[in-house]
């Protein structure tokens, strides 16, 4: 497999792109997609600041 990772600096925060190759035809298109979505959401949760109510 190679995935291509592309960020882009754009007004009020970054354009992500990514490009997927040589997936084996075991691993479902759906599975990926939804690895990322959870890949993503982590990440989030790593680098977005908590900000406390008041």
């Amino acid at each position: 497999m190679h995935v291509t990772v592309q960020l882009a600096a754009v007004p009020g925060g970054t354009d992500l792109r990514i490009a997927r190759e040589g997936i084996p035809e075991a691993i479902p298109e759906s599975m990926c997609y939804l690895g990322w979505q959870e890949s993503l959401r982590q990440l989030a949760d790593l680098v977005e600041p908590e900000i406390p109510d008041g």
